[in-house]
């Protein structure tokens, strides 16, 4: 059962871009705890968005990801710390009704902006890190940020995932050096791992079918429902 909303969670986040970390932490949570949820979730999202990464590594926007990684990395200390030592049930609160906001306001004017500003850039990156380093969900606010530019979808999806990469990259090797990362936990993820490689190559397959508009339709809906997870999970 874990398997199949797994692959759910992989073919949504490369249809998409974002997804994966909500969904299975919130089916992990359940069965495992936040902690051990937190670093199977941490080792098969490096896995699926590096898949989708590579698969479309011509789209990606390095400046985009240049300017959003300082606050990414900040706010990644926050969210470890806070998963080690604290309740983050606040942030995760605030985090879901601000979403819920972006996208419902994204649906109904459907307006986009070229460029951000250096202090956005540093504070979405920083509310990134922050919630991604203790729930592995931090998607919604660069995904929130970035979408809203009309850039096409493959370079909107490319940019996201080589963001999520290098954050769970780094997430990964914090988590094992303060001892929130195990054997076990090493060993389940590399046997859910074949499932979200699958998920993820369905994703991309099923994205080709569908136009920029839908894509961002379906997108911000989509934001809007996992900004209501978000803030009921709290």
């Amino acid at each position: 059962m874990i398997g199949a909303f797994l692959f759910f969670a992989s073919t949504l986040q490369s249809f998409l871009g974002f997804g994966y970390g909500i969904i299975a932490m919130a089916v992990l949570t359940l069965n495992l705890g936040v902690p051990t949820a937190s670093g199977i979730v941490n080792i098969t999202g490096m896995i699926q968005v590096g898949w989708v990464a590579w698969a479309l590594r011509q789209h990606i926007r390095w400046d985009y990801i240049v300017r959003l990684i300082p606050g990414v990395m900040c706010g990644l200390a926050l969210g470890l710390f806070t998963l080690k030592n604290a309740d983050p049930t606040w942030l995760i609160r605030a985090l879901g009704v601000t979403i819920t906001g972006i996208a419902i306001w994204n649906l109904s004017t459907h307006r986009g902006h070229d460029e951000g500003s250096p202090l956005w850039d540093f504070g979405v990156g920083f509310s990134s890190g922050a919630i991604g380093g203790a729930f592995n969900t931090g998607g919604p606010p660069i995904v929130a940020y970035l979408y809203r530019r009309p850039d096409p979808p493959e370079v909107l999806k490319a940019t996201v995932q080589m963001n999520f990469l290098i954050f769970t990259v780094v997430r990964l090797s914090a988590a094992s050096t303060i001892g929130l990362v195990n054997q076990e936990i090493v060993r389940t993820a590399l046997l859910l791992a074949p499932l979200v490689v699958v998920g993820a190559a369905t994703g991309l397959a099923l994205g080709r079918r569908v136009s920029p508009e839908r894509f961002r339709t379906a997108s911000w809906s989509a934001l809007g429902i996992m900004g209501v997870v978000l803030g009921l999970r709290a």
